[in-house]
């Protein structure tokens, strides 16, 4: 048994829908940190919707950590942790700036058991050279569970577009085009994978996708760790 923190936005948080029902939009199973709690694992969880990576690294501090065997962080989109109008302009300096923020986040908490799941965001091949204390068990949730769709890079973009250079904004507008196609496919019934991990709401992994996850990945990880030690 190993104590775990959960830490990230509302991919962390479980499955979300519900809104045409009396409750509301809301979280309609805990995921991932049920299915722990079912495994024998003690977790608690400081993810919380729309948190950018900065608010959750805030979230991880001495009190909360002593005594964790493991953080499973759901890593967001970081521009999150910034004024939508300091993005960059360039498709360069958007994808340094991204790089940057990540690290600085990353910086924070090196010294800790940090294993990453690539979520609204996904985990850059450079972590696991710059971060050898790090363990990345999925780089790209989505990819993972989808692999024959097409990366997207925000799945849950919270900003607007200002105004791009060309080469940025024909960036941007491909990956609008691919998130358009994952919310159709999504509601398709019974009948795409897009709807098998991600309805009822289209645009997070439903309790069938964090079982898969947990069940898969995390689970047999944690199994391997313990048996390591």
């Amino acid at each position: 048994m190993a104590n775990i923190m959960i830490m990230g936005d509302s991919w962390a948080c479980g499955e979300w829908g519900g809104e045409h029902t009396p409750g509301g939009y809301r979280v309609l199973h805990p995921g991932t940190t049920q299915y722990l709690r079912e495994a024998g694992h003690r977790v608690s969880s400081v993810a919380q919707g729309r948190s950018g990576n900065q608010a959750q690294v805030d979230r991880v501090r001495p009190y909360r950590v002593r005594g964790i065997d493991r953080i499973i962080w759901f890593l967001t989109d970081p521009c999150r942790d910034i004024p939508e109008t300091d993005i960059a302009d360039t498709l360069p300096g958007y994808q340094a700036q991204r790089d940057l923020l990540l690290r600085t986040q990353f910086d924070r908490v090196r010294h800790l058991p940090v294993t990453l799941i690539g979520g609204v965001a996904a985990v850059p091949e450079w972590v696991d050279q710059e971060y050898p204390g790090f363990t990345t068990l999925v780089p790209d949730l989505r990819c993972w569970l989808l692999p024959n769709a097409d990366p997207c890079e925000n799945l849950c973009r919270t900003w607007r577009y200002q105004d791009p250079d060309p080469a940025l904004l024909a960036h941007w507008e491909q990956d609008e085009h691919t998130l358009t196609l994952h919310l159709r496919r999504a509601q398709h019934e019974h009948t795409t994978e897009e709807h098998q991990w991600f309805w009822p709401d289209g645009e997070h992994p439903n309790r069938s996708a964090h079982r898969r996850l947990t069940d898969h990945v995390i689970l047999p990880y944690l199994e391997q760790t313990h048996t390591a030690e």
